[in-house]
């Protein structure tokens, strides 16, 4: 018997494709544990009362009420699949730093427990510590396909392999409000050979491009409350069809693809390369690892050589999955731990794309990588649910 452990995590359960005779719970790690009643009154405290007192004992409330409740649960079932899609200890960690480290007793406890599984979409768990090896599947975050329905350009885009002489070397696309995009705009401001928008942050948007931008993405311009509007993860529609394939069973009959997952053909066209500001890359300490969402997607996908801001050793992280990035760091930046010295290389090198006989080289030195790299993109999020089902299968069946 499958059972979602909440209706929240009921979409899970077609990851399991047959009853194998067993007690099986699926578990939405985000939506069943983190933003589930058994915390969302204690979370709700830190808003409402600046009381360090009173917010521990909240804390302590809700951690309790985990221990007693979804620990005690999962006792019952024979396989128990914990999925997160998001770096576990959560995607502000600057918020929940001094909390999360009360979980350390109960991620112990998962992480012994052998009846309980995990599927990961970074390697990111409790403070560098990590999942049982031979108990966890982790992909990277963009493979999530059977949620998002994946990475969707038109049927008539054609990625650029060979140098095409474009308007902008570059194209920056920075999302929500963070501290660092706030640099790295102030930083490349002056650059006109960079398509740079920032729609995070109000007195950034008097200073973004727009005349490359497509009426879902203008609707931003017109809101007034920045970091709150900017969801980009909500559908959009698109003058083509888009095949969902395998993954309209989670996201439902929805025709149109997410705006974050589209790629942003007329920028392209008129763009050589990317520099992809990822959600996690700020960590001083690099506690993050692993995390590549669609930002790194829609380059790797497309064929394009870009440069990131993101976690350290994506390069080697992304190896793993068949992908070859080591030909697109070029001075080394991918690999340097000291966070801003790898920031300052991250810079020094989109400095130096700015001729035109660097980019043509550019282009001709990662071509190989790139053309591999776009088709392990393609097969990697077309085999993820069935990457996800046999692994499921293997692991019921031993």
């Amino acid at each position: 018997m499958i059972t979602s452990y909440t209706r929240n995590s009921q979409w899970l359960t077609t990851l399991i494709k047959d009853d194998f005779g067993k007690n099986i719970l699926i578990v939405d790690w985000q939506r069943d544990i983190l933003n589930s009643d058994l915390l969302k009154h204690e979370l709700e405290v830190e808003v409402m009362f600046d009381s360090k007192t009173l917010f521990e004992r909240e804390w302590h409330t809700g951690l309790q009420k985990i221990k007693n409740t979804f620990l005690r649960d999962t006792e019952k079932y024979d396989f128990v699949l914990i999925v997160t899609r998001e770096t576990w200890q959560g995607m502000y960690e600057e918020t929940y730093e001094r909390n999360y480290r009360k979980y350390g007793d109960i991620d112990q406890e998962l992480r012994n427990r052998g009846n309980i599984y995990f599927l990961t979409f970074s390697e990111s768990f409790f403070y560098n510590t990590t999942t049982p090896q031979n108990r966890t599947l982790s992909l990277p975050w963009f493979y999530s396909n059977w949620y998002t329905g994946g990475i969707h350009h038109s049927p008539n885009f054609t990625p650029d392999i060979d140098y095409i002489e474009k308007d902008y070397t570059f194209n920056m696309l920075l999302g929500k409000q963070m501290k660092k995009r706030k640099e790295i705009f102030d930083r490349l401001e002056n650059r006109k050979d960079i398509y740079k928008t920032y729609f995070g942050e109000d007195k950034y948007k008097t200073l973004s491009d727009v005349h490359l931008e497509d009426e879902n993405t203008k609707q931003y311009l017109m809101s007034k409350s920045s970091s709150e509007a900017l969801q980009t993860f909500h559908n959009i529609p698109v003058p083509y069809d888009v095949d969902f394939g395998d993954s309209r069973r989670f996201i439902g009959e929805k025709v149109s693809p997410a705006l974050s997952h589209t790629i942003p053909e007329k920028i392209y066209k008129n763009t050589n390369f990317d520099i992809v500001c990822e959600t996690t890359f700020w960590e001083p300490t690099n506690k993050i690892k692993g995390w590549t969402s669609e930002k790194t997607a829609k380059p790797i996908i497309t064929g394009r050589f870009f440069i990131w801001f993101g976690c350290v050793h994506t390069s080697m992280y992304l190896k793993k999955f068949g992908y070859e990035l080591d030909s697109y760091v070029l001075n080394g930046y991918d690999n340097e731990l000291d966070y801003e010295n790898r920031f300052n290389k991250i810079l020094e090198l989109i400095s130096e794309c700015n001729n035109i006989n660097y980019i043509k080289k550019v282009y001709n030195d990662t071509k190989p990588a790139r053309l591999h790299n776009m088709n392990v993109a393609k097969d990697g999020i077309r085999n993820s649910l069935t990457t996800i089902q046999d692994w499921i299968g293997d692991k019921l069946n031993e």
